[in-house]
């Protein structure tokens, strides 16, 4: 039979002949190149360090270091509803294609910064590119996410959530040692930086596009036909109780993640640790946390008190913890050290499951859209805890005193929506 336009070249027979479920293979594939693709994403994560170290490259102080860090943030998080839009409207080929040129766009321009200077403000031109950059990265992000729950049966949406999920955590790792690599052995690291961006991102990107359109067949069947998919209208989705509460925990739960990752590198500095010491913690304690929330989630989702809300709440208990180590008293190494810990298992926790979560309380017919909402408002978290940050003579109980009060009451309000 003769493939038609658009559709799987290979047929699903690999897997038959392997002695293995029918589409494992392609399902196999598919998972590995969507986890390229949020080790990508981790860009975002480090880029509160990366950043301190390209403004003094373009003559730009730590004030404008800040806004590019923001900016990168805002088309990371509050533009993340285009990508998910895409990706329920025209599918994941045709959306990471799109993604993948936007995201080659912005660094070409920075490969060719010459040409821009003298015609274009130095800080509003990177200002522009890492905004429109942080957009092309959440293609990677909501994409990668979202596909793998979507080819799997939904039995198996805590193993694959978990692997990732680790993905995303150790991507944060990843990329932090690629800058610093990168930064030891060239003189122009920035140049080199960059390069190595654009090969990545276009790289993965073809990747990804590939392994979608390859699997077009298994990959959107979710979207009308399983049955525990939630069958409301997107309107009434988003009046429902559940998705009240996601807008809070999005706008204080995770800005405050998002927040604390440039907070918590301070921190680290402040006692002598390193501020890479909060990234390195994040990615290896966070990772293990998402691992065991998701892989929990198959074993406890069917019974009381085993759904994600629960580990939502121990997630957000976690990290109010680790605040609550360096609210009490002056920052000490010790103190520090217990809040990496218990902030990046937090951190991570909450980060990981709430994919999974969305997916069980919304289906996925809508599910890119309402996850990119979502990230609108951890745009504006964002920068609302980034306020409560102290001046270098200030002390840190305001910052983290709030944030330990408000992850509690995010906690309570995860274990009464999960008890409805």
């Amino acid at each position: 039979m003769e493939a038609t336009m658009g559709e799987p070249l290979l047929e699903h027979s690999f897997s038959k002949y392997l002695g293995l479920p029918k589409n494992t293979v392609h399902r196999g594939t598919l998972l590995m190149a969507c986890l390229l693709g949020v080790v990508q994403y981790g860009v975002v994560y480090v880029f509160a360090v990366v950043v301190d170290e390209l403004a003094p490259y373009y003559g730009l102080n730590r004030s404008a270091a800040d806004e590019l860090f923001d900016m990168l943030n805002y088309g990371a998080c509050a533009l993340s509803f285009v990508p998910g839009l895409l990706y329920d409207k025209l599918g994941a080929t045709k959306a990471m294609v799109i993604g993948t040129c936007v995201g080659a766009l912005p660094i070409l321009l920075l490969l060719n910064w010459s040409w821009l200077v003298g015609s274009v403000d130095v800080l509003i031109g990177l200002k522009i590119c890492y905004l429109i950059f942080g957009m092309a990265l959440s293609f990677f992000q909501v994409i990668a996410t979202f596909a793998p729950l979507e080819a799997f049966p939904v039995q198996y949406l805590g193993a694959v959530s978990a692997a990732v999920q680790v993905s995303t955590s150790l991507g944060a790792t990843i990329q932090s040692a690629v800058f610093l690599l990168l930064k030891a052995h060239f003189k122009d690291f920035v140049y080199a930086y960059y390069l190595y961006m654009l090969t990545c991102t276009v790289g993965c990107g073809v990747l990804m596009a590939f392994a979608f359109w390859e699997n077009g067949r298994i990959l959107h069947r979710s979207k009308t036909t399983i049955d525990t998919d939630n069958t409301d209208s997107l309107g009434s989705q988003l009046m429902s109780v559940s998705f009240a509460y996601d807008c809070l925990l999005f706008y204080l739960g995770v800005g405050f993640v998002f927040s604390y990752l440039d907070a918590a590198g301070i921190l680290n500095a402040l006692v002598g640790l390193g501020a890479s010491r909060a990234t390195v913690a994040f990615g290896i304690y966070g990772a293990l946390a998402r691992v065991v929330c998701n892989l929990a989630l198959d074993f406890t989702r069917t019974k009381r008190c085993g759904g994600p809300m629960t580990y939502i709440a121990l997630s957000l208990i976690s990290l109010a913890t680790g605040l609550l180590a360096v609210a009490v008293a002056a920052p000490s190494r010790g103190s520090v050290i217990a809040m990496n810990i218990f902030c990046s298992f937090g951190a991570g926790g909450l980060l990981g499951i709430t994919p999974a979560a969305l997916r069980l309380s919304f289906g996925s017919g809508s599910l890119g859209l309402i996850y990119g909402l979502l990230y609108v408002l951890t745009s504006l978290g964002i920068p609302t805890w980034g306020s409560l940050l102290p001046r270098p003579t200030q002390s840190w109980s305001t910052y983290c005193g709030t944030g330990a009060f408000m992850q509690l009451l995010l906690a309570v309000g995860a274990i009464l929506v999960g008890a409805r």
